[in-house]
């Protein structure tokens, strides 16, 4: 009985063999390395082309959308743009850094004639103290230099 049971396996397992065989065909048209027997994927070389003419085709009929809808953008971003008040802010910038020049160019002026300038001062117990102002003039490093000329592009970039 049991030779019996393994005889009737060995017959019937080249059976499920070949359904198995069949089935992996099967599979093998849908899907192999050139173009498929059959199924979707048959007219794969026609999607692109078909693809294109149909976005081209969409594109020259949306084209006057397109050209107004930009057109529309464009003009939304130009009128956002407040020259006056950009001007403005320059120049009231460029006026001050101007008016702090002729600030440092005075005072530079001022302590220039009177560094050596001997000065005289009165104190209550009618004592007077003589005494000479040494002002020395401190060149600004190159770093500093770099520094102040860095502020002054941000003032004027930002019309502080």
């Amino acid at each position: 009985m049991i030779q019996g049971f393994i005889n009737g396996i060995k017959n019937m397992i080249s059976g499920v063999g070949n359904a198995v065989k069949g089935i992996a065909d099967k599979v093998k048209s849908f899907l192999h390395f050139s173009r498929p027997d059959e199924g979707p994927l048959r007219e794969y070389e026609k999607w692109m082309p078909d693809m294109i003419k149909g976005l081209t085709k969409s594109m020259k009929r949306n084209s006057p959308k397109l050209y107004n809808e930009s057109k529309a953008l464009a003009e939304k971003i130009a009128k956002s743009f407040d020259l006056t008040t950009m001007y403005n802010k320059m120049k009231n910038t460029v006026d001050l850094e101007a008016q702090k020049l002729s600030a440092n160019i005075t005072t530079k002026s001022v302590l220039e004639t009177e560094k050596d300038t001997a000065k005289s001062i009165s104190t209550d117990n009618s004592k007077t103290i003589h005494c000479t102002q040494n002002f020395y003039e401190k060149n600004p490093t190159p770093y500093e230099e770099q520094k102040e000329a860095k502020q002054q592009l941000r003032r004027l970039a930002y019309g502080l």
